[in-house]
């Protein structure tokens, strides 16, 4: 499943004018729309330094790897599954960019590969309790020891091939 993401960042920003020695100096504050944080700043300087150590963290972009035995005879039960519930779910998550679906018929072993803006990936190396949520459901289908999930930062495609 590809999903196509573009980078999006949006804000409200105020500004204000303040007297200070005689000179006006402009203040701002600024909310993020998609997160809700909210920030002031004493220039407008800072505010645009901020703005863009955020903008350089959503071009950043994490991998989730997740990989699982599934249970005999559950692959098409399983599969049944992502195309109903999970993918369309997906679809809803604007922080994620592609998703694969890697099935292992023979050896009935699950892969996926999620990525992520850096801001808004899942953290951490463990087990199927830190899969991210929406994968969940999947977890009916599949050996509950062997879930892992591991979560990489990534430079560029040429680093998610030499980490798989």
């Amino acid at each position: 499943m590809t999903m196509h993401h573009r980078p999006y960042l949006s804000y409200l920003v105020r500004l204000w004018g303040e007297i200070s020695q005689g000179q006006v100096v402009w203040r701002a504050a600024v909310e993020s729309v998609q997160s809700g944080e909210q920030r002031q700043f004493a220039t407008v300087e800072s505010l645009f330094a901020w703005i863009d150590v955020d903008r350089q963290a959503e071009e950043q972009m994490k991998a989730v790897v997740m990989g699982a035995t599934i249970q005999a005879g559950k692959v098409d039960e399983l599969l049944i599954l992502w195309r109903t519930s999970v993918a369309p779910a997906l679809l809803t998550l604007s922080d994620l960019s592609h998703v694969s679906l890697l099935v292992d018929w023979m050896n009935h072993r699950l892969l996926i590969i999620a990525l992520y803006t850096a801001l808004h990936a899942p953290s951490g190396t463990g087990t199927g309790s830190q899969w991210p949520p929406i994968f969940t459901p999947l977890t009916a289908f599949l050996q509950t020891t062997s879930l892992h999930c591991e979560v990489y930062d990534l430079v560029d495609a040429q680093d998610l091939a030499a980490r798989l």
